[in-house]
């Protein structure tokens, strides 16, 4: 799929790429398991890739994490296997807490200084504490790229935040991954209507073209 980018106004979305949450080394990321995907797709390989060409072509770089800081956490979904696990972690003071290790961003893919880092509490990038949509639109920002863990979950949920937000979306197919081939090929079945789904040689192409391609 030939997509035009215009790299002055897209932002690429580095989202969830904590050791909690991809790490092979966490006991939730082995049980979900992220972790397993991660290195069967070489996830971070591809995302180190876009990430280079991104940086390279002027696009916004910003990184989404997770942050169960104390006292941010109002209230949490009780219902859904999903939401009863991550109500338990969020209740634990080592989960997802600044300062421990399973907060931080996976050795392999780190922000450069510079780069904003944005936390939230639940699906979307854009939900909790987050101040992500103020930051994109002091940039100017009207595109967002998406790329990270899980496509079910937090790649499906910004996309439909930012579409609502009056954002465009591109989701990288090959940068993403959920618990199981299966599930991430059915986000992507979903995500397709409300997006541009490409593959990171595609959009790599795109941007390098220095501006607008088709």
């Amino acid at each position: 799929m030939n997509i035009e980018v215009d790299n002055k106004h897209t932002a690429l979305l580095v989202l969830d790429l904590q050791n909690h949450i991809i790490h092979e080394n966490s006991p939730l990321a082995a049980h979900v398991p992220f972790a397993a995907m991660v290195k069967k797709a070489n996830l971070l390989y591809k995302i180190n890739r876009v990430l280079d060409a991104s940086r390279s072509a002027g696009i916004e770089v910003v990184f989404i994490r997770v942050d169960y800081s104390k006292g941010t956490l109002p209230r949490y979904p009780k219902r859904g296997d999903f939401c009863h696990m991550l109500e338990k972690e969020a209740a634990s003071e080592n989960v997802m807490r600044p300062g421990r290790w399973g907060y931080d961003f996976h050795e392999d893919i780190k922000p450069l200084s510079g780069e904003r880092i944005f936390s939230k509490l639940y699906m979307s990038a854009f939900s909790g504490s987050s101040d992500l949509q103020e930051y994109l639109e002091s940039k100017g920002i009207t595109d967002i790229v998406l790329v990270g863990v899980a496509t079910t979950f937090v790649v499906m949920g910004t996309a439909w935040a930012g579409v609502e937000k009056g954002y465009s979306c591109i989701v990288l197919d090959d940068c993403c991954t959920a618990a199981s081939a299966e599930l991430h090929d059915a986000a992507i079945k979903i995500l397709n209507p409300i997006s541009d789904v490409v593959n990171s040689d595609e959009f790599i192409a795109a941007i390098r073209l220095g501006g607008r391609s088709g």
